[in-house]
């Protein structure tokens, strides 16, 4: 009874969908032992028996050309007693075959889907199954693995693999090394042939490792002077001998299965094809596609699900924003009149200088504190005062930072004991982002002693007040609250962010990836936009990774694994952290440099734009290997199927479930033992001289590029909060909005980088993003004050 088997198969033949549909939503997902490519485990659903079903790499030869194919050869040479479930794409017959002739050298026992039947029937091709099966001497079952065409047969196929007949002949010098390389090798768990081909059309080193634990040092030594000695008898290189061979021997096999009738094919189709490629029309159609895709995951996911979400399903607990009380979020106190005021301990003391002038006291947030208030939140006001003469009027006063006109809220003064008062408002702003303060009107002169002042944000939603509350009651110790349910708490940001915010938004984004790929766009756009990457020293794929950082960077970092060589996936990466912003920054971003016009629009942009093309560039002349080749084969433009979408949907989310919110957690866990020791202020302090002198930005600007670090969405938020208060002017904002996009990556993002590329060159590449943001924006800064450019002023 077999217990394993393992998919093998072209990319993109639809491998993954039929194991999907053969195994369920019960699979496991895990690196490959000393890899970063992923195998997918999981149990054959349907037969009595439940055999282990792995889902590999999708491949184009057992000789390796990519870390995948190295992965998928080493899976099937190092194990034993497993069958091959091989999926081919019916309407690429003979591609699929070349691989069955490697299979059938081998001596693996093999049964063969031969998918895509329905786009094959529209292409025109008949393919003679009984004949094909007669040919290769194994099972070949017909399937649409979308429609779930060929499942039932497919399932009971398995248990009945066998060893293909088919068999490729070669050149008589070849055969001849062939025979004397079978009679050096020793009993093996494969056939003989197909592990002499191997070591004699590769001869790679990687390869000889796998085999060392059936093959002599000595032997492997003398196949490799073999394969010398026969390259030298060759007029081309003896790989491409082998594999031309092996690929004319595939072709003419389909042919001989395949009748080819004439089709009149899809006119529309045609003209859709070939716009989604045409040079203009492709990129028209390409800013299409990002204006919908702005429109579905900005609009739609990144704002009324997360507003759900964040809001009403997880929520927040009551949130302290500022205090007289709390030095990390203080009170700023002004008095207007003729006054003279004295801080004592926690409190201040105001004492008229002029009996007969008013006096009034303004408390606002200080450096530190939230100063911006959004519409709908609900937020407690309190106060406590004492003095010896009539009560003041108060009232809480919310600026807009778009209008001069106050929104005015009356607090009733109520008297607790003799001489002292308190003032409670329970209120909520009728305009977002609200600048706001108190103001006591005092009639006549008197000694006045503010005691206390606090704003808290009212808890909301359901999940994270209940923990909180749960915590507080339960938990003794104040660092363990802290490190739940404080400001950087576990609960309180670490699963707010990650479930509350990035997860709808990354939803959304895999939900739309998985449309353009079922629909054949993606395939498309990166032969269109292959030529660009061309440039950086990589081809079309790259658009894969680089469009998914739209959506979020650390997930980016973890699809660079689809590219081909290690040297693609470092330029990769370093240009997805350097400056692509994840979609919850880029929104922010936009709404702050909308404020401003198209000009500093356009500037922000085009300077990130440049910086992404110099410096993949530079990496590409820098670092060694070369560009790895792009072929590709173009599927026919199809509308997406519904279940394979959600399907693709699903899976990514459980990765990102998996990947990226553990680090969110570690992240927000290292952020809230850096504030709970009182890191946070010496990392501020020795920002500042990067902050003020090199980029001319005000002191305030040193905590969002801390915060940045951690969350760059955080600290773009952090630069629109300093924005609305007037603090940075329409140059400061573009500089500090350049610079913060191209700051170093998120916590999040550099712990997957150091995970996928290393400590060293994760670290490494971090620290060469910081010098090209710091150095950017210093230059942007310089030139805009050099050409007295104001950008409107403001």
């Amino acid at each position: 009874m077999i217990k394993k088997i393992y998919l093998i198969g072209n990319p993109n033949v639809g491998k993954s969908v039929l194991f999907g549909l053969l195994t369920g939503t019960y699979a496991v997902v895990s690196n490959y032992p000393g890899t970063t490519v992923e195998v997918t485990r999981g149990k054959l659903r349907g037969l009595g028996v439940q055999p282990e079903v792995v889902d590999t790499p999708g491949i184009n030869s057992l000789a390796p050309l990519s870390v995948d194919e190295v992965v998928t050869r080493e899976i099937l040479l190092t194990t034993s007693g497993y069958a091959v479930l091989q999926v081919i794409d019916a309407r690429n017959l003979a591609r699929g075959l070349r691989i069955t002739l490697e299979l059938a050298e081998l001596g693996l026992p093999v049964v063969i889907a031969l998918n895509m039947m329905d786009e094959a029937a529209i292409d025109g091709l008949e393919i003679d199954i009984p004949d094909l099966e007669r040919i290769l001497g194994v099972e070949v079952v017909p399937t649409v693995a979308v429609e779930r065409r060929g499942l039932h047969e497919l399932r009971h196929a398995v248990q009945r693999t066998k060893p293909p007949i088919a068999a490729t002949v070669f050149p008589d010098e070849v055969e001849d090394a062939i025979a004397r390389a079978v009679d050096l090798l020793p009993d093996l768990p494969f056939a003989k042939r197909g592990v002499a081909l191997l070591l004699l059309g590769s001869g790679d080193e990687e390869l000889a490792r796998m085999l060392g634990d059936f093959i002599p040092n000595d032997v492997l030594c003398e196949i490799a002077e073999l394969r010398c000695e026969l390259q030298g008898r060759l007029s081309g290189p003896l790989d491409y001998t082998i594999a031309r061979h092996r690929y004319q021997q595939a072709e003419e096999l389909a042919d001989s299965v395949t009748l080819k009738r004439r089709v009149s094919p899809s006119r529309v189709r045609e003209v859709v094809s070939a716009a989604t490629m045409h040079p203009i029309w492709g990129v028209a159609i390409v800013l299409a596609v990002l204006l919908t895709l702005y429109l579905v995951v900005g609009k739609v996911g990144a704002g009324y699900v997360v507003d759900w979400m964040s809001g009403t399903v997880l929520g927040s607990p009551p949130d302290r924003l500022a205090s007289m009380a709390d030095s990390a979020r203080p009170v700023s106190t002004e008095v207007a009149g003729a006054a003279a005021m004295k801080a004592y301990g926690q409190g201040v003391i105001i004492s008229p200088t002029r009996p007969r002038r008013p006096t009034v006291v303004t408390l606002s947030p200080g450096h530190g504190a939230i100063a911006l208030l959004g519409v709908g939140e609900k937020y407690t006001f309190v106060a406590r005062f004492s003095c010896d003469g009539p009560l003041p009027l108060a009232r809480l006063a919310f600026t807009n930072a778009s209008t001069t006109l106050p929104e005015l809220h009356p607090l009733a003064p109520i008297l607790t004991s003799p001489g002292q008062y308190s003032l409670y408002g329970h209120l909520s702003p009728l305009v977002d982002h609200s600048q706001y303060s108190a103001v006591l009107t005092f009639p006549r002169a008197t000694r006045i002693r503010l005691l206390a002042f606090d704003v808290t944000r009212d808890a909301r939603g359901h999940f994270i007040p209940w923990v909180y509350n749960l915590v507080d009651r339960h938990v003794p110790w104040a660092f363990g609250k802290y490190l739940l349910v404080g400001e950087y708490g576990l609960f309180t940001m670490g699963l707010t962010l990650a479930l509350g915010i990035i997860l709808p938004i990354v939803t959304f984004f895999f939900a739309f990836l998985a449309l353009l790929e079922d629909s054949g766009y993606m395939i498309r756009l990166a032969v269109l936009t292959n030529r660009i990457f061309a440039t950086l020293g990589l081809n079309g794929r790259a658009v894969v990774p680089m469009v998914l950082g739209l959506g979020c960077d650390t997930m980016a970092t973890l699809a660079a694994r689809v590219l081909e060589t290690p040297k693609a996936r470092v330029i990769v990466t370093f240009l997805l952290a350097l400056g692509v912003p994840c979609s919850a920054q880029l929104g922010v971003v936009m709404a702050m440099a909308g404020s401003m016009g198209h000009a500093a629009i356009l500037l922000i942009f085009g300077v990130v734009l440049i910086q992404l093309l110099a410096a993949g560039y530079v990496a590409n002349k820098i670092l060694p290997g070369a560009r790895p080749d792009f072929l590709v084969e173009i599927p026919p433009i199809r509308w997406p199927v519904l279940s394979n979408v959600i399907r693709k949907t699903l899976r990514r989310v459980e990765w990102f479930l998996r990947e990226a919110v553990p680090v969110f957690l570690l992240s927000t866990a290292a952020l809230a033992v850096a504030a709970w020791f009182g890191l946070m202020g010496f990392f501020e302090r020795a920002l500042q001289p990067v902050i003020v002198h090199m980029l001319g930005l005000p002191p305030d600007a040193t905590y969002p590029f801390l915060v940045g670090f951690l969350r760059r969405d955080y600290g773009a938020a952090g630069l629109f909060s300093l924005r609305a208060q007037g603090r940075l002017d329409n140059v400061q904002s573009v500089v500090a909005l350049i610079t913060m996009t191209l700051f170093v990556p998120c916590f999040a993002n550099f712990m997957i980088m150091v995970k996928e590329q290393g400590a060293k060159r994760g670290i490494l590449i971090a620290g060469l993003i910081l010098i090209i943001a710091v150095l950017t924006g210093a230059a942007v800064n310089l030139i805009l004050h050099a050409l007295g450019v104001t950008l409107g002023g403001g």
